[in-house]
């Protein structure tokens, strides 16, 4: 449960990869990340109107199909891969400049990722952790 709920940056980074975007609660379930890109989060206690520090895991970020309906799907271009049996710990660039770094299956007669592909990428609102306050930097996967 302290993996995938953490409390703090801290405790979300010591315990394993992350990615960290920083943002404001424009709503209760509403993040702006700048640039025009929005994520729906699950409720959290942090007040509206504060800025946020969103933590993801990076296995919780998967492709979807371009026309699937749904909240968080973000189109980005896939900056690199590097396979480590059964799966792909993939380098991805968003609209803005916003970097994340995803885990994607090698499984399944997937297609092998390639550099300077777009993709959509998925989260679900529930994996996205909601801290208060305002981060060192403004994205950076870890």
């Amino acid at each position: 449960e302290v993996y995938r709920r953490p409390q703090s940056r801290f405790v979300g980074e010591f315990l394993g990869a992350a990615n960290l975007l920083a943002g404001r609660l424009e709503a209760p379930t509403r993040v702006s990340l700048g640039d025009g890109l929005l994520l729906t989060v699950a409720p959290s206690d942090v007040p509206a109107g504060s800025p946020v520090l969103c933590l993801v895991r990076p296995e919780a970020i998967h492709v979807a199909a371009p026309a699937a309906a749904g909240a968080n799907r973000l189109g980005a271009t896939l900056t690199s891969a590097v396979y480590l049996g059964g799966r792909w710990d993939c380098e991805l660039a968003l609209a803005g400049g916003v970097a994340l770094r995803a885990e994607m299956s090698a499984g399944g007669g997937t297609a092998v990722p390639q550099p300077g592909e777009a993709t959509v990428v998925a989260i679900h609102p529930e994996d996205i952790i909601v801290l208060p306050g305002v981060p060192e930097a403004s994205a950076e996967p870890r």
